[in-house]
């Protein structure tokens, strides 16, 4: 699509990581920096992104919340639903992480939310593995132990959490993690042992995929 894009009347977007940005080269983009949110941005963020329904945030929440983002939209996004769900000790559980950094806070969060779902975190695990595109019949595979209610349940839970995103409108459910970054978080933080199998697993079945 880079590549071709020029030869037509299109703009393309597209947000990378400034290291992974390299295959934009052959379509010569313009680059826009994105940084950080400031303090007032942040804030404004954490108003439109607190969950509708739920108690609103103290001045002490905001003030917490700020300081553990680093203005970050997606550690934002996460921490308020998370705090969200977790009133009652999110101040005081976060409120201990402030000198460790934005990313060790925000897998914190991310395995906090996932404990809250039982079998639904193991399942969250073998999507990470997965990749970007798995269905019932891969997971199903990779999780022998689990029945296929169980994993139908922990998609539909994961998918209201907001950890996955449903990527095939119609027919036989496709799926994916919302975010290259939660993926990321919740695989770094599977153990190394159950990453490897899981992979195995994921090798062998490869053609249930995303069929």
């Amino acid at each position: 699509l880079a590549q071709s894009a020029r030869n037509f009347r299109a703009l393309v977007i597209a947000t990378t990581r400034p290291e992974s940005g390299s295959w934009l080269a052959a379509s010569n983009p313009r680059h826009i920096s994105l940084k950080p949110l400031n303090r007032e941005q942040t804030r404004l963020a954490i108003a439109a992104m607190w969950p509708q329904g739920k108690p609103s945030t103290s001045p002490e929440l905001l003030d917490v919340v700020e300081r553990v983002t680093g203005g970050v939209p997606l550690f934002i996004e996460e921490i308020c639903q998370w705090m969200a769900e977790n009133a009652a000790s999110a101040t005081d559980r976060l409120a201990q992480t402030a000198t460790r950094s934005h990313a060790s806070v925000f897998e914190s969060v991310i395995e906090a939310r996932l404990e809250t779902l039982g079998s639904a975190r193991e399942v969250a695990r073998a999507a990470a593995v997965a990749g970007n595109r798995f269905n019932q019949e891969l997971l199903r595979a990779l999780l022998p132990e689990l029945d296929d209610e169980i994993i139908a349940n922990a998609l539909d839970s994961l998918s209201e959490a907001g950890f996955l995103i449903r990527v095939r409108p119609s027919g036989v459910p496709v799926y994916g993690v919302r975010h290259a970054l939660i993926q990321e978080t919740i695989y770094n933080a599977t153990l190394r042992k159950r990453r490897q199998a899981l992979h195995r697993q994921t090798c062998f079945n490869a053609p249930h995929r995303s069929r």
